[in-house]
Formats: structure tokens, sequence, C-alpha cells
């Protein structure tokens, strides 16, 4: 799982425009429904209380132990159960297990959004496993830049090709390294553990292996089947993704010197002879599949994590983002934006005064990734509390000069934040 921050930086960086990017869907000014959570429970499902929040994504990483011990893993179909699930705990009646809901929308107080990796070639996803296995697609997939031996390995690179635990060992040209890979007998809570050795298909030893864009047909592929298959748009209980990872267009090795694909081992693009060129290309070829992926789900109504703007406050900053946000010019009136809670339990009131007096019409407060599988996205229950605000009637204001009291005027109630004391309020219309 990589750093959201390192992604949103990344998309400032290369200049791509996520401003243009709008959700069909029609807002939702409802506290309980604005709210959003990373959810990851490595153990099994989530808690039925985790669809509390409006919008859940769930993490590749849920439900690890059970499905890094499938045979043949697919944590791609685990990711649809769950889903499903949590659409079934919001909407019991029309959205009924074991099929959840039949239509997009049929929950309008649920969605959920799942894990899509367009640089990893996870073969623990079925879908991916399905092409991997496949001679047909081949050319999908970057190569080791060596010749194996005749027992499979390939001299020089730095990284296993074949998986030993196996009698004859799985082995394979594509390159693939072992970073958050399941391992067997004991991998770390990131990697996940396999109490059998690890079965990611037939002749497919486990690892991450590479999308090479360079290949239209990849990017075809992922929008048809990868994203917008039965376990992706094509099923009513998905709405949206998260899309982690990307291709760094400078030569380099990852981690010490920026390029390459990011969160592979550090030698990944010496060991698939990647020239300054290659990876030039295969970064413009990822950005522009990156790009398609966000016009093909927005315009079918769902949304991607990623094109969404952020804003993190808490008790140090809020007087100088409040001042930034408190203006018809902010951009959080016109781009959809998640708003990261504080992380104190007893900020809440502030946090929620933050997000009613600043929120545009698109907006949601939560939790993003928190470092690992099984963190804490606990809330107070005054996050999810039904109140009857209505909908903005206009953009907050500063209630003097640098007093640090922002207040703003909503259909049925006023709300506020004292950026002095963090303390939020709501004061509905009687």
């Amino acid at each position: 799982m990589s750093s959201h921050t390192f992604l949103v930086s990344l998309v400032l960086t290369l200049g791509m425009s996520v401003c243009s990017y709008q959700p069909k869907f029609p807002p939702e000014y409802s506290l309980q429904a604005s709210t959003i959570a990373m959810a990851c429970n490595y153990s099994g499902a989530l808690s039925p209380n985790v669809s509390k929040y409006g919008i859940v994504d769930i993490d590749w990483s849920n439900m690890k132990e059970v499905w890094a011990n499938d045979k043949p893993m697919d944590a791609e179909q685990m990711l649809t159960t769950q889903a499903i699930l949590l659409k079934n705990y919001s909407c019991p009646s029309s959205c009924p297990a074991p099929q959840g809901c039949s239509t997009r929308g049929q929950c309008r107080s649920k969605k959920v959004w799942v894990y899509r990796n367009p640089v990893k070639a996870l073969p623990w996803f079925g879908s991916v496993r399905k092409i991997l296995e496949d001679p047909a697609y081949e050319d999908f997939f970057i190569k080791f830049a060596g010749t194996p031996d005749k027992n499979g390995s390939i001299p020089g690179v730095h990284v296993p090709t074949c998986d030993s635990n196996f009698n004859p060992p799985r082995c394979s040209s594509f390159y693939h390294d072992q970073s958050q890979t399941p391992q067997y007998p004991t991998g770390s809570l990131l990697d996940g553990s396999c109490y059998q050795p690890c079965d990611c298909g037939n002749n497919t030893p486990c690892g991450e292996y590479v999308f090479d864009h360079r290949n239209p047909k990849v990017r075809q592929w992922i929008l048809q089947e990868f994203i917008g298959g039965v376990n992706g748009l094509g099923n009513p209980n998905v709405d949206g993704f998260l899309l982690d990872d990307a291709w760094i267009p400078d030569h380099g090795k990852n981690d010490s010197i920026p390029g390459g694909p990011t969160e592979y081992e550090k030698h990944a693009v010496q060991d698939m002879g990647l020239s300054q060129q290659d990876v030039y290309d295969l970064f413009v070829g990822w950005n522009q599949t990156r790009a398609e992926i966000y016009e093909a789900v927005t315009a079918a109504g769902g949304w991607v994590w990623g094109i969404s703007g952020y804003r993190s406050v808490n008790r140090d900053n809020c007087v100088r983002e409040m001042q930034s946000m408190c203006s018809n010019t902010s951009n959080v009136l016109s781009m959809p934006t998640i708003f990261y809670r504080s992380g104190n339990m007893s900020d809440v009131m502030g946090d929620i005064g933050v997000f009613l007096t600043a929120r545009g019409p698109h907006a949601w407060l939560g939790y993003g990734w928190r470092s690992t599988c099984n963190a804490p996205i606990d809330a107070p229950d005054v996050l999810f509390k039904d109140y009857q605000l209505g909908e903005p009637t206009e953009v907050c204001q500063e209630t003097g000069n640098n007093t640090g009291v922002f207040v703003r005027h909503w259909s049925n109630a006023i709300v506020s934040i004292d950026c002095n004391t963090y303390e939020g309020k709501i004061i509905e219309n009687k």
C-alpha cells in the first residue's frame, strides 16, 4: 500500500488536472452520508460497524488471512464479497445477501470503493492471474532482462525468479519481486502468511509483476476487465476505486534515485533492463491509462479516490486553512474534497465544525490509509448523527479581522468553528 500523500504530490508534479473531473452522482449533504474511511481487516470481513461510514474504501489486504490461503488466491473476488456485505449491512431489504444490490444506487446511503493497481500486476487478483497464465497475453508484462538457465533461474538479478517450495519449482521469466507478497511459512502482517506453499496459480510464483503500459492492449484490458468487469463497475455493489502506485519518469532505483515503478525492489529498473527512454515511455503509457480510467469511472457514475482534493485541518493550522477556504474562489467549493480527521478523538466536534463550515457540494470527512491493516477507524457516534441541516446557503466567513472564528449559514442550521479552542458548533433551526 503506497503513501497517498505521495500520490497526491505526484499528480500535482506531473501536471495532471484533476479539477476537471466531477461526479455524476448527486451531492450528499447529510453528515453521515458524507463520512469516509479506508478500511482493512487482516483476519476476516470488516465489522458491520464500518458500514456506518457513507463511503468505505476496501484495501487489498482486507481478509488477507483468508484469501492468502485459498488455492489459488483471489483477493479480487474477496473485495467484491466484502462490498456486497457492506451494502447488505446498510440496506438489508434492497440489497439482500448473497447478491447484494441489483442496480447501482439502490443503497444510496452507502458507496463502496475497492482497490486496484494498474502498475503492479498482482496474481492474487483472479483476472490478472488468468492472463499471466495465458501465453496469448505474454506481451502484457515486462520480463527480466536475462535468460533463464536450465533450472529457471536468471543469473545476475536481485530477486528470486522461482518459488522452490514446489517440486518442481514454479518459475517465471516475467519480472516479479516479493515486496508485500504473501510468504510461506510466515510473513509480516503487511505481506501475509500462507499455511502451505503460497498458490498464485499454475506455474506462477507469487510476486509483484509489472504491466507493460507501452502496449495499448494493456490499457484496453484494464479498462474493460480490471475496472469494468464483473468485480469492478460491472458489479452494482462497486461504486469506485482507489488506484495505487505510479511510474516515475526518471531512470533510477526506487527508494534511492527516483525513477521507475513505485514500491518495487530497488533494482527493479536494472533487473528489467530498462533504458531511460523505456522508463519514460512506460510513464507516458501509465499516465494515459490512468487518465482513461478516470474518464471511464466518472462517466459510469463512479469515483476514484485519487482525483479528490485533500484537506487536513487541526488545531495548529486551523486559522490558516479556514481563511483560505472561506473564499468564493476556494477550490473546496468546486473540487470534490476529502477532509482528513485530525486523529484526536476528543477533537471530533472541531473536525465536524471545520468540515461543515468549509465543505463544497461533493466532500467527505474521515480517514485515509493509516499505515497498516487493522488500524482503528473508530469515531464517536456524533460523527454519524442525523442532523437536519439542509444545504449551505453561503460561503463561510470569519466573524471579524483575525478572530479565528468562522461561521456559515445552512438552510436549516448555523455551523461554526472556533479555531482558538478547536470547538465546532451546530445550531439547528427549531
